[in-house]
């Protein structure tokens, strides 16, 4: 589909910037005109934002970028197995992993550096969202952020405002039903609701082995700790540790069965139904919800994340955990020219109608995208306002060499655990040890400064929680 950029510039609070967009197109017009192609190497599903980027990019350049579908989970090792292969099969300048894979792939030189070019085109605005600590990795620019997914909590206000269940609820344990701000109150009222023989559930929380780690790592921050100490020595198998496992294994019985193997579109599904009480998820999710797919649009409470106790007072912790980036291959031959179109589909203008697609991917992450009236229906007020304060708030993700050794094997121990082949203890015994060894082996001293760079980097309100 063609932008009809002219006609839409009228009304949009954010017309003034939205020019950047045409003076990038113009330069590389100028400056390019000897390139006739781009390749980009893209996730199964984001097809949808990406069409109106790159025909407006050919509209202003000249110049085709040429789609090339990749995996959804496993995009980043497709763009690594290819940066590798003497002949190469797929010869792409630019690919979008997702974002907690970039420190493995700057690490094995398959991603550029953009620090440089970032430098020359300052006269540009680089990437200004709200979220923007994955693009970089040892305080170098690698990536561009295009994709707002941080962790949000969705509950069905039947169940909440269920006049019977409220008296139930009231009597057997002194309170009204609110909201959870902590994991063990949202257990709780997970317990209370599940009732499968009435046609409830207490929730649809991802089990399978890919996805269940992002739910644990929120358990484990929320208990107060970090994942390692000072040292880079794992802290996931202390007492707390274990009990954040143990939490998240007993409550799994109080969950949809169906959650057991569902992927990712199959738990929108489930929950769209309205059987059951909550669930996890990012934008993708309320899309669907949002839908006319759905039977509880418009039946939503959404808030952040729970959290734990500090002090006595609630503490969230919201979590940036996915999120598309856009990177330049290192092997491309146009990397300026590359460069230059991550600015181009980042600007506020070309990145607000990449986001306004509703059959993809690409979800909220500047604040011109909060305020565009498509958005707002696509998505509703009340997500937009939990997202947004989200993203200012995110704690980062294991941004670090190895991440996908550590976050493997925590995922096998984890999905072990829930499966009742181990117990949380042992199985986080078993990823201590092996968390031990990788940090040996990738170097232990540079992996603690790159652990000191990576807590300095969670947000303020939970450096005092973790006396950062």
């Amino acid at each position: 589909m063609a932008l009809l950029f002219s006609s839409q510039l009228k009304g949009l609070a954010y017309a003034s910037s939205s020019l950047e967009y045409q003076k990038i197109g113009q330069l590389i017009k100028e400056s390019f005109s000897d390139v006739k192609k781009l390749v980009l190497i893209y996730p199964k599903g984001s097809k949808a934002n990406l069409t109106p980027v790159v025909e407006e990019f050919f509209k202003l350049t000249g110049i085709v970028v040429e789609l090339q579908e990749g995996s959804l989970d496993e995009i980043a090792s497709e763009v690594l197995l290819e940066s590798k292969l003497v002949k190469k099969t797929k010869v792409f300048d630019l690919a979008l992993p997702s974002t907690f894979t970039l420190p493995d792939l700057v690490e094995a030189n398959v991603i550029e550096n953009l620090s440089l070019y970032e430098k020359k085109y300052k006269n540009f605005e680089a990437n200004s969202g709200l979220y923007t600590r994955g693009d970089r990795y040892n305080n170098k620019l690698y990536g561009m952020q295009t994709d707002g997914d941080t962790y949000l909590m969705f509950y069905n206000q039947s169940f909440l405002t269920d006049k019977i269940l409220q008296a139930e609820y009231a009597s057997k344990y002194g309170k009204a039903i609110e909201v959870p701000k902590t994991w063990e109150e949202l257990d709780q009222l997970i317990r209370f609701f599940h009732n499968p023989a009435k046609e409830r559930l207490g929730g649809n929380l991802f089990r399978n082995q890919n996805y269940t780690i992002w739910e644990f790592w929120m358990r484990l921050h929320a208990k107060g700790i970090l994942p390692f100490d000072e040292q880079m020595v794992p802290q996931i198998d202390s007492d707390l540790g274990i009990e954040a496992l143990e939490e998240l294994v007993k409550i799994t019985e109080f969950l949809d069965p169906a959650v057991m193997k569902s992927g990712l579109f199959e738990n929108f599904k489930l929950f769209a139904q309205g059987k059951s009480f909550c669930n996890l998820g990012w934008g993708g999710t309320q899309k669907y919800l949002n839908g006319p797919k759905s039977k509880i649009k418009g039946q939503l409470k959404i808030d952040l994340p729970p959290g734990g106790l500090f002090k006595g007072e609630n503490f969230s912790v919201p979590y940036f955990n996915w999120g598309w980036n856009y990177v330049v291959s290192s092997h491309s031959k146009n990397k300026d020219l590359s460069y230059l179109f991550c600015l181009f589909a980042t600007s506020p203008f070309i990145s607000t109608h990449a986001v306004r697609e509703v059959d993809g991917y690409f979800d909220p992450y500047r604040l011109e995208h909060y305020e565009d009236p498509v958005i707002k229906k696509i998505y509703s007020q009340e997500f937009l306002s939990a997202h947004k304060q989200g993203m200012q708030q995110s704690m980062p993700d294991l941004y670090l060499k190895g991440q996908g050794l550590y976050s493997s094997a925590l995922k096998q121990a984890i999905s072990m655990a829930v499966m009742k082949q181990v117990s949380p203890k042992l199985a986080l015994q078993r990823v201590a040890k092996k968390w031990q060894q990788i940090t040996d082996k990738i170097g232990r001293k540079n992996q603690i400064n790159r652990w000191r760079e990576l807590k300095n980097s969670y947000p303020a309100k939970l450096k005092k929680v973790y006396n950062i």
